[in-house]
């Protein structure tokens, strides 16, 4: 019953405030983290993650999320990604945040990616705490893998790429520098991104704004990528001398 289709009620209920099940179903947790068999042990991770989250229970777990086993980290990644694309827990998000950098750390590709992908949903940037969970992802392995997504959403969802003029000159720098990824792969990422068009908007609204630290930002974020040989920035730059780049 513990990991079959629908379970999500079965704990809800075993969990719930008034139940009077609620030990049974910590001991049933507990077994479960030890269990040899992965989807146990991935379900073992999102409950004990939301049951924290939900009733500050599974505390000391939580606080070692790190050191758990890898399908016990991807169920806690699973519950995280839901939590960020939901338009609920506004108040209460930023309690994730410490593990939303854990997560967005590990050396796991798939888990990486996992926890990338919630930025882009536009609950993401709605939230009023979304700035600081876009700085940890910038700063971190996940943005590697979240490249295209980053971009995009940045591109969809923000009102005022101006904003995150900074956010963005930590991610590039974090990028051009990551030994997460490859070089081919990291490049990629950048040149099939919306990159450019976000690039052009910070730059176009630094400029309107006479925000002269944001243009001095979007000049660095170019020469970061120049010196990188990032393709599509030396794609723009030969436009841009051209005079073809609108």
């Amino acid at each position: 019953m513990s990991c079959a289709e629908g379970n999500h009620y079965f704990f809800n209920d075993g969990f719930a405030e008034d139940s009077s099940f609620r030990e049974e179903y910590i001991a049933l947790v507990s077994r479960m983290k030890n269990s040899s068999m992965n989807d146990v042990l991935k379900e073992a991770g999102k409950q004990i993650f939301s049951r924290w989250f939900f009733y500050d229970l599974f505390c000391s777990e939580v606080e070692n999320l790190s050191t758990w086993e890898l399908p016990m980290r991807s169920g806690a990644a699973s519950v995280v990604n839901q939590f960020l694309t939901e338009n609920r827990y506004n108040s209460e998000i930023i309690k994730i945040l410490p593990m939303y950098k854990a997560l967005t750390s590990d050396d796991d590709k798939d888990i990486l990616e996992k926890i990338g992908r919630s930025v882009n949903n536009e609950n993401f940037w709605n939230r009023l705490d979304a700035r600081h969970f876009i700085k940890v992802l910038f700063q971190s392995n996940a943005a590697v893998y979240s490249l295209w997504q980053i971009f995009h959403s940045m591109d969809e969802n923000c009102g005022r790429v101006l904003d995150y003029s900074e956010h963005l000159l930590l991610l590039i720098k974090n990028v051009v520098n990551s030994s997460g990824a490859n070089k081919n792969q990291r490049h990629l990422g950048l040149r099939e991104s919306d990159l450019i068009k976000v690039l052009q908007r910070l730059y176009e609204e630094a400029s309107d704004d006479e925000n002269n630290e944001a243009i001095n930002q979007c000049l660095d974020i170019w020469d970061y990528l120049l010196s990188a040989g990032v393709y599509s920035a030396m794609s723009a730059t030969e436009k841009i001398d051209s005079g073809l780049l609108h």
